[in-house]
């Protein structure tokens, strides 16, 4: 059974959890709230069947759908941070270091379209829930540091050009992974969907990697 204890494992991941929530905009019920709205008795294919739970479970490990929501959330952004601990950048020169966390961003966030909904429905409601998890602000500053510690190496081995923010370049790297899920209906349906099949994803996944390096490089060092 997934749920064994009241303060959730992280081995209970986020997949698992969100079977329980159903916090997808295509089953939701309400003014795209994923958080109030979503109906905890509701039937979807696998769900409550899939993970041996009961909605009275549910209450009582999480206590409400915002206890559970919470849980999902923070589930998600361990996973995020997890998958980016295990690149194991640190014994990694600082360039490669830098294309493979922008590498590794590009593909997380394409196989894990559940992850960005989560994002978009706390952007809806103003990062509520986000503000309130003191874990998810941890995963995050520690994120930081370590792409902090990239800039760092690289500057000094003067493949990275002085003064780069790790924040800035952070948000870069996240503008492009993220649209390129976030979007994805909206731009397939105006100019079709070529760039999303694996040839163009691996291109757009290929200029992401050089957009964010051609940024971080050194004018000494770069190659047009």
């Amino acid at each position: 059974m997934y749920l064994a204890v009241q303060s959730v494992n992280w081995n209970c991941t986020y997949k698992n959890i969100s079977l329980l929530l159903w916090f997808s905009p295509r089953r939701l019920h309400g003014k795209n709230d994923g958080r109030r709205q979503a109906r905890l008795d509701a039937k979807p294919r696998g769900g409550k069947a899939r993970t041996r739970t009961s909605k009275r479970m549910i209450y009582y490990y999480f206590g409400d759908k915002m206890g559970l929501y919470t849980q999902a959330l923070e589930a998600a952004y361990h996973k995020v941070r997890e998958g980016e601990a295990s690149l194991d950048l640190d014994h990694l020169p600082p360039l490669e270091a830098l294309e493979k966390l922008v590498s590794f961003t590009f593909d997380h966030h394409r196989r894990n379209p559940d992850f960005i909904r989560m994002v978009m429905i706390e952007n809806i409601h103003q990062a509520e829930a986000l503000i309130a998890s003191d874990k998810i602000r941890d995963l995050n500053i520690a994120a930081i540091e370590k792409l902090r510690e990239i800039c760092v190496r690289g500057e000094k081995e003067g493949v990275f050009r002085s003064g780069l923010d790790p924040v800035a370049l952070h948000w870069q790297i996240s503008a492009a992974s993220f649209f390129n899920v976030s979007n994805q209906p909206t731009f397939t349906a105006l100019f079709g969907g070529t760039l999303f099949g694996e040839a163009g994803q691996q291109y757009l996944r290929s200029q992401t990697v050089k957009a964010i390096v051609a940024i971080a490089r050194s004018q000494a060092t770069f190659e047009p």
